[in-house]
């Protein structure tokens, strides 16, 4: 199932920065430029295209068609791309997501450095306003035990005003282990009889505001089994405050048990992070059933992550 557009985009107030795309590396001199989302795509009609040879790895799988089309950018034309790369567009074309029922604009271009970093955020070199783009990497650092202690403690008060009762994510029909084993790892967060995560912490300063924690966590019983993970963005100071909290890994693993290696050697959702006009924004990429999605959020006080619009996503 392919992960949505969630609804607090249309809820809220999306600040979506003009003039910014995403661009995912097709190998260390070649990225794809990410246009238009189109709802339907008439696949036997561009089977008359060539097709590029070219994945990325966060486009597997899908089909790339090249042809010229009305995409608002032309070949030769230079974009920036964040952190400081420069590269010039080659070709344009269509992707195609399961079996045509959608797809994107898109454009291949060329890179005048070789290329680190799996997604980019892009700009224009020509556009319609100037936008102040500022990108940071996100630095992993490991918290002195006590800091480590008092962080868990929140993120399981968090857990525990989620799984409120032990047949959480117990589906109608369920067979009767997997709803035996959702009702135990339910129990242990109600019960606060969870292990030590493991946690993978990152850091961000930015230029306009305290620093910021990038979390992630996952709670495995002894067993192996998974108990449950989150993430969640917090402020590093005298007093910790979180910014923002999913746990949606959480609802995945009782989604499906043992279909996942739930350690936190897998790619991290925190992506990268940017001051954009002065206002922090997080790339985020989000894994679904049968899909994934890669979207720039604006990180908004009282609110956590919000939607921008800038966004790819692959799966059925």
């Amino acid at each position: 199932m392919r992960l949505l557009v969630p609804l607090a985009c249309a809820i809220l107030a999306c600040a979506k920065p003009p003039d910014l795309r995403l661009a995912l590396r097709l190998d260390p001199h070649q990225v794809l430029l990410i246009g238009a989302e189109l709802q339907s795509v008439d696949e036997p009609h561009l089977a008359r295209y060539p097709k590029s040879p070219l994945h990325s790895d966060l486009q597997p799988g899908e089909s790339i068609y090249l042809f010229d089309h009305a995409a608002p950018w032309r070949r030769g034309d230079r974009w920036q791309l964040y952190p400081e790369t420069r590269v010039r567009i080659d070709q344009l074309g269509v992707i195609t997501y399961c079996g045509g029922i959608g797809g994107y604009e898109i454009a291949i271009a060329r890179a005048d450095h070789p290329l680190q970093a799996d997604v980019f955020v892009g700009q224009s070199s020509r556009p319609a306003r100037g936008l102040q783009v500022a990108p940071a990497s996100l630095a992993t650092i490991t918290l002195p035990p006590a800091d480590s202690a008092k962080l868990t403690a929140l993120l399981v008060r968090e857990a525990r005003d989620i799984v409120k009762a032990e047949d959480w994510m117990v589906l109608p029909g369920e067979p009767a282990e997997h709803a035996d084993r959702i009702r135990r790892a339910n129990r242990s967060v109600l019960s606060g009889a969870l292990p030590p995560p493991q946690l993978r912490v990152q850091r961000w300063t930015p230029r306009s505001g305290s620093p910021l924690l990038f979390i992630e966590a996952v709670w495995l019983a002894p067993n192996g089994d998974p108990l449950f993970a989150c993430d969640a963005i917090f402020f590093q100071g005298a007093a910790t405050v979180q910014r923002w909290f999913s746990a949606r890994k959480a609802e995945r693993m009782r989604e499906s048990f043992g279909s996942n290696d739930w350690s936190l050697d897998s790619r991290s959702p925190f992506l990268a992070a940017y001051e954009i006009e002065g206002r922090p924004y997080v790339l985020l990429y989000e894994e679904g059933y049968e899909g994934f999605r890669v979207s720039l959020q604006e990180l908004v006080p009282l609110k956590g992550l919000v939607p921008t619009g800038i966004t790819f996503g692959a799966g059925c």
